[in-house]
Formats: structure tokens, C-alpha cells, sequence
């Protein structure tokens, strides 16, 4: 059986101020953490649900973490 996780981060940060999701946590971005945390078997992908316009994201080294990880650039206003 094939396992997918969905890992929504489509936030803006408005109340925190910046995209908390990129914050730099131990040298990488919070988001890495939780990526990391999903990807182990039997987990094969991992979709990061990102805001239309987030260019951030692609600017992370998101390989060598288990499984696949794909953003999908789909995330609402809020």
C-alpha cells in the first residue's frame, strides 16, 4: 500500500510577521522540520501545500529526506 502526506503551509505570517514556515530552526526552515518529521516508510510522497505565489520555497534544499517532496502551489488566502 502506497502512503501519501499532505503538509499545509500556505500561510502568509501576518499575525507572526513573516512566513513562519521559513524561519530558520537548527539552520533550516521550520517547514523542513515538519517535512522531515513525514518522511519515513512508508510515507513515498510528501505534498507541501504553498501559496500561488511563494518563491521561497524553491530556494530550500529539500532532497535526501526519505521520500519525495513536492510542492504543490494551490494554498489559500488564509
Amino acid at each position: 500500500m502506497s502512503l501519501y502526506a499532505l503538509i499545509p503551509a500556505a500561510g502568509r505570517g501576518a499575525r507572526f510577521g513573516t512566513l513562519k514556515q521559513y524561519v530558520p530552526i537548527a539552520g533550516r526552515p521550520m517547514l523542513w522540520h515538519a517535512v522531515r518529521a513525514v518522511c519515513m516508510p512508508p510515507v513515498e510522497s510528501v505534498f507541501v501545500v504553498l501559496a500561488r505565489g511563494d518563491r521561497e520555497f524553491a530556494r530550500h534544499e529539500w532532497n535526501g529526506l526519505g521520500a519525495s517532496v513536492e510542492p504543490l502551489y494551490c494554498g489559500g488566502e488564509t
